[in-house]
């Protein structure tokens, strides 16, 4: 679908962007996106890196094991610390990134599954990058594509009672645009990983984004 974009964009002599806003009848909008970045293990070099560059939502943290994770998400709080750190240390105060940390479900696997339990870490780590905004990738694990929807839920509604500025982000069990449709509908995130590849289409990448909107 890609490719026959941009096919298309190329005998209307215009842009990719250009043909899904006509055939959409969406407004073409002249700004740029902000860009999320992802450390992988280098994470202390490339944070530093991605802030010289001024990356709009930083570092992603690849929090994939417990050790990364720590006793009680210690290890986490004290990157997520010194990130926040190196923003004050090596930028001007004008720039403002999002801090985005991946934690591969290790918040559920460690903490469990309490949603309660779960908005109450998020809310601490949210006060230790302040005034960063947080955002936190796959918190936990419920189980299943509905018990997922059902805990998100709970843990998006927690966390916007305590009027953190934290945001939860839904990755793993929403994958297809039927995925996306059933987490935007029951308001199961603040954000949501709308991956290319597993929607299959460029079309199908829009309408979910459309859902999300809706």
């Amino acid at each position: 679908s890609q490719a026959l974009l941009r096919a298309v964009a190329h005998s209307r002599r215009t842009t990719m962007a250009q043909v899904v806003c006509a055939d959409f009848g969406l407004p073409l909008i002249a700004k740029g996106v902000p860009v999320i970045s992802q450390s992988g293990d280098a994470a202390e070099i490339n944070v530093d890196k991605m802030i010289l560059k001024r990356v709009g939502v930083l570092p992603h943290g690849l929090i994939n094991t417990q050790e990364k994770f720590g006793p009680g998400g210690s290890t986490l709080r004290e990157y997520a610390r010194w990130v926040a750190q190196r923003v004050k240390q090596l930028a001007e105060p004008t720039y403002q990134p999002t801090l985005h940390f991946d934690v591969y479900g290790f918040m559920g696997s460690e903490l469990g599954l309490r949603p309660e339990r779960i908005a109450a870490f998020i809310c601490q780590l949210a006060k230790d990058v302040a005034p960063l905004r947080l955002h936190v990738e796959y918190p936990a694990d419920f189980g299943s594509r509905e018990a997922q929807i059902e805990g998100y839920s709970a843990l998006r509604t927690l966390l916007d009672d305590s009027r953190t500025h934290a945001r939860i982000v839904v990755d793993e069990r929403c994958n297809t645009l039927e995925d996306v449709r059933a987490f935007a509908a029951a308001r199961a995130a603040h954000l949501i990983q709308i991956k290319t590849p597993d929607l299959g289409s460029i079309e199908n990448t829009v309408l979910a984004v459309q859902a999300c909107k809706e």
